[in-house]
């Protein structure tokens, strides 16, 4: 039993270097785990910065004080502005003003045109008339230098048939005078009548400018007018809305 019991020297060399051979096993084994657990530790540790930023987002800010959570409310619950009534009215009624003022100033315009364009045409009217007389006045001159010339035509047949001439200095010098008048009569009324026929080639000039305005005139009042209308059916419009 005593030598049972007893351990040898060679017994206790052996279970040490058995101790000896399981210590480094172990040593290393403990070593993975504490590798494993600093791994696993800063994962722990590390915060959810999903959860937080949706927490940022979804979560409103708090104030710091009632008074500034007051006011935060009041700007959340505030309705956006909006256009009120007397601003429409306010806005259709300067259109309306600034469309009339233009509508006067066109009317005056227009009116002071019509009073040209009848002072011109009277002026032409007033020409051609004039015209008229001196046609007329070149006509009786035409028709007296027609008179002299077969006057001195019949005197020289006359005097060709009894080969006598038989006209004195003095009815010589009066037929002269008397085509000489006549001529400058002639020459004096063709030159008025160029004259007239300029001065009317230009006043129908001058009309036809003045037509061509008023025209433009009438398509400025018939478009201001149309704008009108369409602020007028914008009231009526704003208004039914409003009721």
């Amino acid at each position: 039993m005593e030598s049972t019991a007893a351990s040898t020297p060679d017994d206790e060399q052996t279970s040490s270097n058995a101790s000896e051979q399981a210590s480094p096993s172990a040593s290393r084994q403990g070593k993975r785990a504490l590798a494993a657990s600093d791994d696993e530790e800063p994962t722990a540790k590390r915060p959810n910065t999903q959860v937080v930023e949706e927490a940022d987002v979804d979560t409103p800010v708090q104030a710091a004080t009632p008074a500034a959570s007051a006011a935060l409310s009041t700007a959340t619950d505030a309705p956006p502005p909006s256009t009120s009534v007397g601003d429409a009215v306010s806005l259709i009624l300067s259109e309306t003003q600034r469309i009339s003022d233009t509508v006067r100033g066109v009317t005056g315009e227009v009116q002071e045109l019509q009073s040209m364009l009848a002072t011109v045409r009277h002026a032409i009217a007033g020409i051609r008339s004039a015209g008229d007389v001196l046609d007329d006045r070149l006509s009786a001159a035409n028709g007296a230098l027609d008179d002299v010339m077969t006057s001195v035509i019949l005197r020289a047949v006359e005097a060709t048939q009894s080969r006598v001439l038989t006209m004195d200095q003095s009815t010589f010098d009066r037929i002269c005078d008397e085509m000489g008048t006549v001529m400058a009569h002639a020459r004096s009324a063709a030159q008025l009548h160029e004259t007239l026929d300029t001065a009317i080639n230009g006043l129908e000039a001058v009309l036809c400018a003045i037509e061509m305005r008023l025209d433009g005139l009438c398509r400025a009042l018939d478009t201001n007018t149309g704008q009108l209308h369409a602020l007028s059916d914008r009231a009526i419009a704003m208004a039914a809305q409003f009721q």
